[in-house]
């Protein structure tokens, strides 16, 4: 009788001692994940109404303040504009606000209960919410042997490319965490993140000096911000400037 190529390709496996292991988060934490991904999905989705009524606005030579389509009282002030585009999506941003106000009471509670969160809130431009999520996602820490696999897991580091003595850095796989590097980008981004002196603008006048565009830039704002994440839970200890 044959033996499945299954059972040989595992039991070679076994020789090799490289059989691979995959994590289970324990309950905890996977009653996290729904609340964390409902969330960031409807953020996003709340984004690509946005940027439809800012067009419309800018096309009809409408100014706005910066920033108010974010506030709910301000932008209602938009219907007395009388255009459809823009009335349709003030109702789209009224039902995803509906549907978020449940699982953003959540998130509070959930910061509370977690000294990982709280830990991380002490970053300057993480609040509760990006806390919970990197928490959901990657705690325990520990089951990253280091910064460079969690950086991977995160699609922030250049995928090494080799072929004989030639070798070069590519983009950052996409095989990753989406929601950790959105997480990280955008908190990366913060105003706090880049206070004079702080570790954000140091990366910007590195990454400025080699001529690196925006996106460059963020990913490696996001990058640097993921070091000091990881220090900070290894440690455990809140966050200190250098």
């Amino acid at each position: 009788m044959s033996i499945p190529s299954p059972c040989l390709a595992l039991a070679q496996l076994l020789r090799l001692k490289a059989v691979p292991v995959a994590f289970a988060s324990d309950e905890a934490t996977r009653e996290l994940h729904p609340i964390v991904r409902d969330r960031a999905f409807y953020r996003k989705e709340e984004e690509s109404v946005r940027n439809p009524i800012s067009s419309v606005l800018l096309r009809q030579g409408i100014p706005y303040e910066e920033g108010v389509l974010g506030q709910k009282r301000k932008r209602e002030k938009l219907r007395s504009l009388g255009l459809p585009e823009v009335d349709w999506g003030l109702e789209m941003l009224a039902h995803f606000d509906a549907t978020t106000a449940e699982r953003g009471r959540k998130i509070p509670e959930a910061f509370l209960a977690s000294k990982e969160a709280q830990l991380l809130e002490s970053i300057p431009g993480i609040g509760e919410f990006t806390a919970v999520g990197l928490v959901a996602e990657r705690c325990p820490i520990d089951r990253f042997p280091n910064v460079e696999k969690l950086g991977s897991y995160a699609g922030l580091v250049p995928t090494n490319h080799q072929s004989g003595a030639t070798s070069y850095q590519g983009h950052p796989k996409t095989e990753s965490n989406h929601l950790v590097k959105g997480l990280l980008i955008e908190a990366s981004g913060s105003p706090r993140h880049w206070e004079k002196g702080s570790d954000g603008t140091k990366i910007a006048k590195r990454v400025s000096r080699r001529r690196g565009g925006k996106q460059k830039m963020n990913v490696a704002g996001a990058h640097q911000l993921l070091r000091i994440v990881s220090a900070v839970l290894r440690r455990g200890t809140p966050y200190t400037p250098e």
